[in-house]
């Protein structure tokens, strides 16, 4: 906003114009064909000439102070915060899930333009910087959107809404491709727009998405590979089973062995039916199975983020969870059956049930004749 010094207390987010002779006589001469006081030809060229040369001059004014604001590209062209305005949005759109890097052009700018729809997705099982990003821009994302949506209407009045979408579409095809953010100019000051320099700190750096897909690709990568350790070759819904079976075995036969943890057992296992009846272990399998898929690997850029935000992360999460508890648990088990009987032997699946099956021979001989051992 430009104002009058003098006419109002000075604040840094207004261009203060001092009232020399060219401001004061650009302004009579407004106000003069405004009012349709000219009474000559003359005179309303006159007034329009001085108008003219004060908004040549304001014009000039009002470019510098855009200059110090905004900065200027490698190029010479002044910076505008539009295109980091969408890149962030629209980064947050597909970190969120709500659309893939990988969709056409016009479901990411519905995306884009939508309000978003309340709940969090997955993100609460995504690696730090995914939920750092996702909270930072949680308080801004409506107040972006309503700017955004401001700065590309070009309708006139009541009727039907025209938008511009020609820097819409050149920002995110930048995104999508160079999977870089266009950052403000390292000399540019604040612009003193709310938005405008929100949007420049939260972008953080060029290549913050680069660097938030390693971390995740890691994750992911790691929570898979222990995930398959454990499975041995089963699936999901096999290895689970067998688990519980062999717990439920050799704790009825040492039920006061570490009771709480077979409760924590039973409990994380019967929260997992849900996922165990869909189609979760086989999103989870095939997600495993992806990991040594030498195209998988060698993704980059925005289809490596499809994929990472595609990924069943929550599944992967809490069936590595089960499992994990499962192992825990067997672990005991095995270590008390050991100490009890004098086992060897190894620490998988068929070693705890023969441990098993030497407790009952055990527990057998111990019991009064005629008493049959639990099964």
């Amino acid at each position: 906003m430009v104002k009058l010094e003098g006419t109002t207390t000075r604040q840094r987010n207004y261009l203060s114009v001092t009232p020399e002779d060219w401001v004061r006589s650009g302004l009579e001469a407004y106000i003069s064909l405004r009012q349709n006081d000219a009474p000559t030809a003359a005179d309303q060229a006159y007034s329009r000439l001085k108008l003219a040369s004060l908004m040549r001059r304001l014009g000039g004014l009002v470019a510098a102070y855009a200059d110090q604001r905004l900065g200027r590209t490698e190029d010479g062209r002044r910076w505008s915060p539009i295109p980091l305005l969408v890149q962030v949005l629209l980064a947050r759109s597909w970190l969120r899930g709500a659309v893939s890097p990988t969709a056409p052009w016009s479901e990411q700018l519905r995306s884009l333009l939508s309000d978003e729809d309340v709940g969090e997705g997955d993100r609460g099982v995504r690696s730090l910087p995914w939920q750092d990003w996702l909270k930072d821009t949680d308080p801004w994302q409506a107040r972006l959107r309503a700017e955004l949506r401001r700065a590309m209407d070009l309708s006139l009045g009541e009727g039907q809404g025209i938008a511009d979408l020609s820097v819409a579409s050149v920002a995110m095809r930048h995104l999508q491709q160079e999977f870089r953010f266009q950052l403000a100019p390292k000399d540019a000051a604040d612009t003193l727009v709310a938005e405008y320099d929100a949007v420049r700190r939260l972008a953080g750096s060029e290549y913050a998405l680069s660097r938030l897909c390693q971390v995740e690709k890691s994750q992911l990568t790691d929570r898979g590979q222990r995930l398959a350790s454990l499975l041995g070759g089963r699936s999901i819904a096999e290895h689970l089973a067998q688990v519980d079976q062999v717990i439920s075995e050799v704790s009825a036969q040492i039920p006061e062995v570490a009771p709480e943890r077979v409760s924590d057992w039973k409990k994380a296992y019967t929260r997992g039916q849900t996922r165990l009846v869909g189609d979760a272990p086989g999103r989870v399998e095939s997600f495993i199975i992806s990991l040594e898929d030498p195209a998988v690997l060698a993704l980059e850029r925005s289809s490596q983020l499809a994929w990472l935000a595609a990924s069943p992360a929550r599944d992967l999460e809490e069936f590595l969870g089960i499992a994990t508890t499962g192992e825990q648990v067997l672990d005991l088990l095995l270590k008390s059956a050991r100490d009890l009987i004098g086992s060897g032997g190894g620490g998988s699946l068929e070693a705890v049930r023969s441990v098993g099956r030497s407790i009952r021979e055990a527990l057998g001989k111990q019991r009064p004749t005629g008493q049959e051992p639990n099964d």
